[in-house]
């Protein structure tokens, strides 16, 4: 039985600063949670040429204490890829942007978490059993 993990992004956000947009810009590769959950996926990434330019991903973003990070909302596997490339950066839509306020999070190993209701806002993974 395969175990998908999904990255999810808790509804917990308290400021909305930018809405969705097709401009496309730089992301360091750094601050992107990404995560391969179908390895089929990423061996079809690395066979194409190296020349061939992938789409941008999409990501979420989150500011805290000044600090960007991202979760993916479409390109997982391509953020994956690039890492294991050794690019450092990587082409992007920035679907949304959101600034949390510091006094009620923490950077903890899994991410942030909200000192108030325990729950994670940008690193939070949802582990469900395949059918």
């Amino acid at each position: 039985m395969v175990a998908p993990i999904h990255w999810t992004f808790c509804a917990l956000l308290e400021s909305e600063t930018a809405s969705p947009s097709d401009a496309v810009t730089v992301v360091p590769l750094a601050r992107i949670l990404s995560h391969v959950w179908q390895p089929v996926r990423l061996e079809r990434i690395f066979s194409f040429p190296k020349k061939s330019k992938p789409p941008p991903v999409h990501l979420e973003q989150v500011e805290f204490h000044g600090e960007f990070f991202y979760s993916v909302s479409d390109g997982n596997h391509r953020c994956e890829a690039a890492k294991m490339r050794g690019n450092k950066t990587i082409s992007a839509i920035i679907e949304s942007a959101t600034v949390v306020r510091p006094e009620n999070w923490r950077v903890t190993a899994r991410g942030l978490r909200n000192i108030k209701t325990g729950k994670y806002l940008v690193r939070s993974i949802e582990i469900r059993a395949a059918a």
